[in-house]
Formats: C-alpha cells, sequence, structure tokens
C-alpha cells in the first residue's frame, strides 16, 4: 500500500498556527464536493458523481470506459504503480486539490447563478476540461475552465496561454458527456461544442490559504482575494480571446464569438460573489 507523505502549509511566519496535511485536505474536499452533488442532483436529477464530476451515460460509455481505464493502466505502469497506488497518489496531487478546491470556492460564491460541476473524467482526459460552468438562467454552458497550480506565489499562467490560444483557434472547447437546461429547467444530455475555454491559475501558496478557510466556513475572506486574482486573469483573457478570434477568424465560428460574449455574464457574476 502507498504511503503518502506531505501537507499543505501556510508561509512560515503561520506555520505554526495553521496548516493541513494532505489527508485532512483531501477529506474535507470530498466532503463539501459531496454536498455539491447532493444539492444540484436534488434539483436536476443524477448529473454529478460524489465527487461533483459530471457522470457519463449514453450509447459509447462502455467503449470510453475502456479507453480511460486503457490509459489509467499505462501511466500508472509508468510511474511503477498498481493503478489503485497510482489512482491514490492522483488523488492526492496538489493540482488534484486545487481543482477540488476552486470547485468548491465558485459553487459556494456564484452556486446560486450557475450550476458548477467538474467535467467527466472523460472530458478531462481527453479534452483538457476541469470545469464546467452552466447557466442556470439560460441552460447554456458558458464556459470550460482547465486549471494550472503555480510554484510559490506563481499562478502558472504562462503554462496555458497556448493550449488554451490553440482550442480557441480550433473552435472552442468540446465536451462529450455535456448537460444544457432546456427552457422547463429541465436537464438535456449532449455533446456541446464551441465552448469557450479560460484556465484558472491559482498559486501553491494561495492554494494553502483556502484549503484552511475553506474548512473554517471563511472561504470569502482569502476566497475573496484569490476570486480578485482569478477574476483579473479571467477579464484580461476575455478581451484577448475576443480579439483574437475576431482578427483571424472572423465570422468563420460565429457560435464561439456568441458564446464568448455570452461568458461576460460570468464575470458580472463573480465579481458579485464578493
Amino acid at each position: 500500500m502507498i504511503k503518502i507523505l506531505g501537507r499543505i502549509e501556510l508561509p512560515q511566519e503561520n506555520k505554526k498556527e495553521r496548516y493541513l496535511g494532505i489527508e485532512e485536505s483531501v477529506k474535507i474536499l470530498k466532503l463539501e464536493l459531496n454536498g455539491i452533488s447532493r444539492k444540484v442532483n436534488e434539483s436536476y436529477g443524477a448529473i454529478l458523481d460524489e465527487s461533483a464530476c459530471l457522470t457519463m451515460d449514453g450509447q459509447d460509455l462502455d467503449l470510453h470506459n475502456k479507453a480511460l481505464k486503457s490509459k489509467e493502466m499505462a501511466w500508472a505502469s509508468e510511474s511503477g504503480m498498481d493503478i489503485e497506488e497510482w489512482k491514490a497518489k492522483r488523488e492526492r496531487n496538489p493540482a488534484n486539490i486545487a481543482e477540488m478546491a476552486v470547485t468548491v470556492l465558485l459553487h459556494k460564491l456564484i452556486g446560486d447563478k450557475f450550476i458548477v460541476a467538474r467535467a467527466s473524467k472523460y472530458d478531462d482526459y481527453e479534452h483538457g476540461v476541469d470545469n464546467v460552468l452552466i447557466d442556470k438562467k439560460t441552460g447554456a454552458v458558458v464556459c470550460g475552465f482547465d486549471q494550472v497550480l503555480g510554484i510559490g506565489k506563481d499562478d502558472g499562467s504562462d503554462k496555458k496561454r497556448d493550449k488554451i490560444k490553440n482550442i480557441l483557434l480550433k473552435g472552442g472547447a468540446k465536451l462529450e458527456y455535456g448537460v444544457t437546461l432546456d427552457e422547463n429547467q429541465k436537464i438535456k444530455r449532449q455533446k456541446i461544442k464551441n465552448i469557450p475555454a479560460f484556465f484558472l491559475g491559482i498559486s501553491k501558496e494561495d492554494l494553502m490559504k483556502l484549503v484552511v478557510d475553506l474548512k473554517e466556513n471563511k472561504e470569502k475572506e482569502v476566497g475573496g482575494e484569490i476570486l480578485t486574482k482569478i477574476l483579473n486573469s479571467l477579464k484580461e483573457q476575455h478581451q484577448a480571446a475576443k480579439s483574437l478570434l475576431n482578427e483571424l477568424m472572423g465570422s468563420n465560428n460565429e457560435e464561439l464569438l456568441r458564446n464568448i460574449d455570452k461568458f461576460e455574464q460570468l464575470l458580472v457574476s463573480l465579481e458579485e460573489g464578493f
């Protein structure tokens, strides 16, 4: 059985007062995600699993599950682990903890207007989408987020810019296992394309603070600081995406351009979330 060592700590001056171990961080976040799933599923049906990931269903399910298993076994073998050891290590990876923490933060701040979900494992692996935001009023998938965890105070943004640019130039992100809301606020499962893609950068330092404050229900204190950084980054990315697509694509992908315009409502909601 693999033994995981390590802990998420605050900067040195606060280290003695506030820190969380990796195990405790994962436990807290898994409970929060489970609560999100229960709340969303009560309103819309069983669309999220216990980790707040969109569930997979449909005629290609068996084929996609086999593909996922094959990938995971290959990655585990490359790491010199069996599949269970590899999954345990992946769950405790700081990048995964960041994805979990940001999902919880966004739900707490804008969950009244948006369904905040993690993408299905298939869309995570195949399409590079970590989070999906669905507008509760219009039913539209507003965007897909790809997260990156930086080192120290670095939010890792530089690592993702080219990848996101390439996704946009190809017409946006795709979801094999997407959901929308119909005119009666009922969930409709379908493949979705032309989704604006953006990255959410978070530094390890901010992650340390965020997990502690989520535990203490003080997410609007540190969470607000992190959200300010995320919001400013998204505003810059939004304008850059519009300029890029208008310049290089024109009317070749009007659907993606329209969806990028819809993204502005999310920015407004994020500002109101403080």
